[in-house]
């Protein structure tokens, strides 16, 4: 909701919204999740806080978050007038942190250190489970695009409320926190995390998720609820913000949340009610929270109406963020015939089956990445089956609604989580009934799932001959909505986003964005799974799955990079004085992120600051060091002390004493340091004219690899435009390094290594034979040779013939060396000259 609001708008969002302050209590309660009891604090003085309920839990975690906080911005916080407490410098932080843009880089910081973790939370916290952790960042990245302006200086936030500690599960909800948890709850440590289609917006959950009315106690019924599938937790709508988001299994666990009556729960209606069958008695259940629709508003007298089964959820409001999509008891055959009774969760990857909801024993877990079919009864009573391979799974609903119901969320489900590749003609399978006979309740209309086999059988491979400007070029899968889901190519350069059709050796183009169209590359982990993601366009948005999270976190930050780049290229004016090295400086950075602070030292001789500059501390971790705290070892890229950790004496050569000191001698270096070394090694990010031009003239070794650069820079000149097709002959050749024949002054760390081994001349040289042995035998290159224009020999020359030609540096034109010896003046400049002199007169 905070993106819909703000995100197309230049106004900045401040605490005056009641989505932000949503917001930051469930980043508080992330914090909270999970956390050891010696870090919380029980105080009598926080009595008041906690109502009739006694004294509120105070967790406090601000020694963990000063481990990855610049020390400026922890002095800031602790000289706070108004903030005297740690609490108040925990919430105040994170605040701050959204303020400055710089939330996700303090997690991605804390979640590195997985050991400091463990010290601070119990096993099954919400930061070190590594699935909700992933979901986190990746909600995080959805934050980038707006601007916050919140008040973080209130003597407020010196104490804890009830919101982040009731989504935390540190505390059980009172009838005050009715707008958090819905006036009924299930007595269970689960019941937050059953909540489903929560979002982000409390006005959302209580559009989609509407109370079930209380009745009263004139209508003979006690004030429990009994434990069904439509009030278990569904009509919550600030607590499934955090469940449904952060994952439906890892909240409140352990804590129990109890029901206003003061018995257990159960069945305590009237007697009437009492001696229904199981098919009339949840006949009058109220299932729309379950299904996202409204209830029946109340009537002006008072009764209540009764409520009716809906078995379809609106249309249009996705379930995110991996919430369930439906829970609920239903019985399954077992071999013998006999009906058994399970408690059933319904989650967008699978159907689990629980011997008893309060203890939570898991029976089986169905992957619908492999169901066959789903079938509806021909009976009146709510029986269906799903077929697996192998395997044909009987089911029993309450009533046939409820089993329609049942059907239509799994085929939703599995259409959602399976691409429908229609192009490759997958059996097409239909929710049906064995015979027309009629109930009592309309029937479903026809649903389709497409038969696809399992995630890792579907074809990610790439094409082996990207095209020659693609920063990535991957395959994907887009969803063309009536058509589908069609595997597409996409690849991605400096100037546009393009999408291919592969069939064969073939590549047939689909659309072409031009960066500037771009708008905004955003996840959309709504459909199931981190690997979904959007790029929204000027005309349209395409939705788009990529092979895993990582694969779809990575085409975000390149799109994005490539968007930046274009965006500073237009402030700047025309886009043809923009360097390519500096294009693809800011693409690296982005892609690499947090390591890429150290990209600085690239081209920059590191000097030695000294411990105290560190304040004792490694550069890499929060562990102290020097002196009697730890052995500080020296990397000699960043010229930084680490601990030993961090730094295990791992040697390479520096790129920058190498080009401004010509050391080609190997140093240590740190872990981080050599990573960025290696994921780097293959871009051209070092422009040696810019950096050192005098490098060439006194070394020879760098003369002759110069002169060899310029070669093959000659040498594409006619390869990349030759039609034959030698250009994606060469590629494999090239190793990556396709700047080699468009660029001579451009070195990557892989070039600058090979030159130190001895190894890049020869590298060079059998590129420069391959291409120069195409040239000399292929038509197309010769038609665009030269003739020497001073002995008019019928033999074809090139200027990538350095041993035998020379080049007019005014007219390009070519011609043999010792003819242009004798004859100093060019006679292609003198014709011109003369022709212009001739129209002058004229």
């Amino acid at each position: 909701v905070l993106q819909k609001h703000y995100v197309t708008t230049d106004t900045a969002v401040t605490s005056e919204d009641l989505e932000a302050n949503l917001l930051c209590c469930a980043l508080e309660a992330v914090f909270i999740h999970g956390i050891k009891s010696k870090f919380i604090r029980f105080d009598g003085s926080h009595a008041r806080k906690g109502g009739s309920r006694g004294a509120l839990p105070q967790p406090v975690f601000w020694s963990l978050l000063k481990t990855v906080t610049h020390r400026d911005v922890v002095q800031e916080l602790e000289c706070l007038s108004f903030i005297n407490s740690d609490i108040g410098r925990c919430r105040a932080w994170v605040r701050l942190a959204l303020n400055d843009g710089l939330l996700e880089c303090y997690l991605t910081s804390l979640l590195r250190e997985g050991s400091n973790l463990g010290s601070y939370y119990q096993p099954g916290a919400l930061l070190l489970d590594p699935e909700d952790r992933e979901v986190l960042l990746t909600l995080l990245q959805g934050l980038s695009s707006m601007t916050f302006q919140l008040s973080y200086k209130s003597a407020v936030l010196n104490e804890w409320t009830n919101t982040p500690l009731v989504l935390a599960g540190l505390c059980s909800p009172t009838p005050a926190d009715e707008h958090l948890v819905g006036p009924k709850r299930k007595e269970s440590w689960d019941t937050v995390s059953q909540s489903s289609g929560g979002s982000g917006s409390s006005d959302w959950a209580q559009e989609v998720l509407q109370r079930e009315p209380r009745r009263e106690q004139s209508e003979g019924c006690e004030p429990n609820t009994p434990l069904t599938t439509s009030n278990l937790s569904l009509d919550t709508s600030g607590s499934s913000q955090l469940s449904s988001s952060l994952s439906s299994d890892s909240l409140l666990h352990g804590q129990e949340l109890r029901s206003y009556g003061p018995e257990k729960e159960h069945w305590s209606c009237d007697t009437e009610i009492k001696k229904m069958d199981s098919s009339e008695a949840y006949a009058v259940i109220d299932i729309a929270q379950m299904n996202g629709q409204e209830t029946p508003t109340s009537e002006p007298d008072g009764i209540q109406s009764t409520p009716s089964v809906v078995h379809r959820r609106h249309n249009g409001l996705p379930n995110p963020f991996r919430g369930l999509l439906k829970l609920g008891q239903l019985e399954r055959r077992s071999a013998v015939g006999m009906w058994w009774d399970y408690y059933c969760e319904l989650s967008p990857f699978e159907l689990r089956l629980y011997i008893n909801a309060e203890e939570r024993i898991c029976y089986e877990n169905l992957s619908l990445l492999r169901c066959e079919d789903v079938h509806l009864s021909s009976s009146t009573e709510g029986r269906f089956r799903i077929f697996f391979p192998g395997k044909r799974i009987y089911l029993r609903a309450p009533s046939r609604g409820e089993a329609e119901d049942w059907v239509d969320r799994i085929v939703e489900a599995i259409g959602k989580l399976r691409p429908m590749m229609r192009d490759k003609q997958w059996e097409v399978l239909h929710t049906s009934h064995e015979q027309d006979v009629p109930s009592p309740t309309p029937s479903s209309p026809e649903h389709t799932v497409s038969e696809l086999p399992d995630t890792p059988q579907l074809d990610w491979t790439r094409h082996k001959d990207p095209e020659p400007d693609a920063i990535k070029e991957a395959v994907v899968y887009q969803n063309l909505e009536e058509k589908g889901w069609w595997s597409v190519l996409l690849s991605l350069s400096l100037e546009a986003l393009r999408g291919y059709r592969v069939q064969g050796d073939s590549k047939t183009p689909l659309f072409s964005h031009p960066i500037g169209s771009i708008r905004d590359v955003v996840p959309d982990v709504s459909l199931g799974s981190p690997a979904f993601f959007k790029v929204l366009t000027a005309r349209d948005s395409l939705t788009l799955r990529a092979e895993s999270g990582e694969e779809a976190r990575g085409w975000r930050s390149l799109i994005r990079g490539a968007l930046d780049s274009y965006l500073e290229t237009e402030d700047d004016g025309a886009l043809q004085g923009v360097s390519a090295v500096g294009s693809v400086h800011k693409l690296v950075q982005h892609r690499l992120k947090g390591d890429g602070v150290l990209l600085s030292h690239l081209s920059t001789v590191p000097n030695e600051r000294g411990l105290d500059a560190q304040n004792y501390k490694c550069a890499g971790c929060p562990r102290q060091i020097g002196m009697s705290l730890g052995r500080a070892r020296l990397c000699e890229f960043s010229g930084q002390y680490y601990c030993e950790s961090c730094h295990q004496g791992d040697t390479t050569i520096i790129p920058s004493r190498m080009l401004h000191n010509w050391d080609l001698t190997a140093h240590e270096v740190s872990k981080q340091a050599f990573k960025l070394l290696t994921q780097i090694e293959h871009e051209p990010l070092l422009h040696l004219d810019a950096l050192n031009p005098d490098l060439f003239d006194h070394t020879d070794i760098m003369e002759k690899v110069q002169s060899l650069r310029q070669r093959l820079r000659f040498l594409g000149d006619y390869i990349l435009i030759c039609r034959s097709g030698i250009s994606k002959q060469i590629q494999p050749r090239l190793q990556q390094r396709t700047y080699l024949l468009d660029n001579s002054d451009l070195y990557s760390v892989l070039d600058l290594q090979q030159i130190a081994d001895g190894h890049y001349e020869s590298y060079l040289q059998s590129l420069i034979q391959f291409g120069s042995k195409h040239v000399h035998s292929c038509d197309l290159c010769t038609q665009r040779g030269f003739i020497c224009q001073i002995c008019n020999t019928d033999n074809i020359i090139f200027p990538f013939q350095f041993d035998s030609t020379t080049r007019c540096d005014v007219c390009k034109a070519v011609f043999h060396s010792s003819c242009k010896a004798k004859c100093p003046v060019c006679p292609r400049c003198a014709r011109i000259q003369k022709y212009m002199e001739r129209d002058l007169e004229d």
